[in-house]
């Protein structure tokens, strides 16, 4: 019973010379949510330039989803500005309108895919997406609390 206690380890690592538990945590938050919305800017912007770059696969692609062609330009400027939006944060309210478009757009893509019968391979893109907007808009709101609390 006359055991001495040892100090607790906060979980996210920090000790001593690395800062308050609450710090060392955010940081972390941020990398996280830095990995998670630059994968997703990256999905999108890369599906959105291939849909430019490579108008006949886009063409064959949207058709057989049963999307007009005519979707295509509107659809991959949409998503560079849904990029810029997310990644800039210039302005809340945009952030989160790229956020709803990005979801709406990749739970059809997802649904779609299942509705004309495509295989895994052609649903992993839209399923990642998903996780990834769902990572980023997550950690984006735990470090917008934590930054409006301070």
């Amino acid at each position: 019973m006359n055991e001495a206690r040892r100090p607790r380890r906060h979980l996210s690592g920090s000790g001593p010379g690395i800062g308050p538990p609450a710090v060392a945590d955010m940081v972390g938050q941020k990398r996280l949510y830095w990995v998670f919305t630059g994968l997703l800017a990256a999905l999108m912007a890369g599906s959105a330039s291939r849909q430019v770059f490579d108008y006949a696969w886009a063409v064959e692609s949207f058709a057989r989803l049963g999307y007009p062609a005519w979707l295509i330009h509107p659809l991959s400027v949409a998503k560079l500005l849904g990029v810029a939006a997310v990644v800039t944060g210039v302005s809340p309210f945009l952030k989160n309108l790229a956020y709803a478009g990005f979801f709406y757009h990749l739970s059809l893509a997802l649904s779609f895919h299942v509705a004309v019968g495509d295989g895994p391979d052609m649903m992993v893109g839209a399923a990642a997406g998903l996780a990834l907007l769902a990572g980023s808009f997550h950690l984006d709101r735990g470090c917008r609390s934590v930054s409006e609390n301070s």
